[in-house]
């Protein structure tokens, strides 16, 4: 379920509902695999999950995690803790002090 982000300067009508009521899985997850051409340069990929506790291939080496905003430390230690040693950058979004944006800073390996 690795698959490189669609970059776009629209925003995708996204419908979850279908009309028996049902979330259609295919629409939503497209929408967690668009982000606006601005980030093109991220060249990222995205796994997503319905299930924990499965592993899945990844079609290239990790070369660099950013974690979320809002992404608790505890997980950031044990995504850490597994991929020790292997030559991965981390960094994290943070919020600008004085502006609307969010930074990415480097994170001790």
């Amino acid at each position: 379920m690795a698959k490189p982000i669609n970059y776009t300067d629209d925003y995708t009508k996204v419908e979850f509902i279908d009309s028996t009521g049902k979330v259609s899985k295919s629409v939503a997850y497209d929408s967690f695999y668009t982000k606006a051409r601005d980030w093109g340069y991220e060249k990222e990929w995205r796994l997503f999950y319905t299930e924990g506790g499965k592993a899945e291939p990844i079609p290239s080496a990790i070369s660099s995690i950013i974690f979320g905003l809002e992404m608790p430390q505890e997980n950031r230690d044990t995504i850490q803790n597994i991929l020790s040693g292997q030559g991965i950058s981390y960094k994290k979004a943070v919020k600008a002090e004085s502006q609307f944006k969010i930074d990415i800073i480097n994170l001790p390996t």
